[in-house]
């Protein structure tokens, strides 16, 4: 019988997965719900989040600055505020009509893309949002500094991106792969500075056939336009570049 996740967490080796989660609740603090709730989009835009500009500085890399246009976030109800870059930062304008792209959900997308519950690509394959003029592109590229801007993070520029460092200060092997019987602390701190961890031999050959067999069954009965089912086609970019759309 195929492994389920029920049976996976009863295994005596899952207690590791509980500590390394408890772990990383402890590394990024914890995640009280109310911290999650409704944002007034209009208090937010009107009075928050200039006055979170000011004291952030730079939100844009030299990168970022090169490329991104006004984008505007508009709700289904028709309210809407234009994020306009000047220099290394941006000023927040009311309305839509000069904004370069103008992306419109409704207002818990929003809230839920603004509390980094949602990141724009999640919202995009669920069709949570929609891109009225301009492109997603422009979205896409916008969202880092967005969280440099809504959130403290820190500026981060695709071009001359930091160098990732582990706890002794030397460079992070991104190779490294762990157990389930290695110190469950030291995966927790490669998780909180890669943004992933490898774990081996986490499952048995039984599990990984069985797993196996129920991809090789979802292929099989996979049609297009089913809405279970996620299509596309391959396209091979020109040597030595990255089609994006902008």
């Amino acid at each position: 019988m195929p492994a389920r996740k029920e049976d996976l967490r009863r295994r005596p080796d899952g207690e590791w997965l509980h500590r390394m989660a408890a772990d990383l609740r402890d590394t990024f603090g914890s995640m009280e719900n109310d911290r999650f709730g409704q944002i007034d989009f209009d208090r937010f835009h009107r009075e928050e989040l200039p006055k979170l500009l000011e004291a952030r500085g730079q939100v844009f890399s030299h990168a970022d600055a090169s490329v991104v246009r006004p984008l505007a976030f508009r709700l289904d109800d028709g309210r809407a505020y234009t994020y306009r870059p000047i220099d290394h930062s941006f000023v927040v304008e009311a309305g839509d009509e000069n904004a370069h792209t103008v992306v419109e959900m409704a207002e818990d997308q929003w809230c839920a893309f603004a509390w980094e519950l949602r990141s724009c690509f999640a919202l995009l394959y669920a069709e949570q949002l929609a891109v009225t003029r301009g492109s997603f592109g422009q979205m896409a590229r916008w969202e880092p500094p967005l969280r440099v801007a809504f959130d403290g993070q820190a500026v981060y520029d695709i071009d001359d991106p930091p160098e990732l460092l582990d706890a002794s200060g030397e460079a992070l092997d991104f190779t490294r792969t762990f157990t389930l019987a290695d110190p469950h602390e030291e995966a927790a701190d490669f998780l909180s500075r890669a943004g992933f961890v490898h774990l081996r031999e986490v499952m048995d050959r039984d599990e990984i056939e069985a797993l196996r067999a129920d991809v090789t069954a979802a292929i099989a009965g996979a049609r297009p336009d089913d809405r279970r089912s996620w299509w596309t086609t391959s396209v091979k970019p020109p040597t030595g570049s990255m089609a994006t759309a902008w």
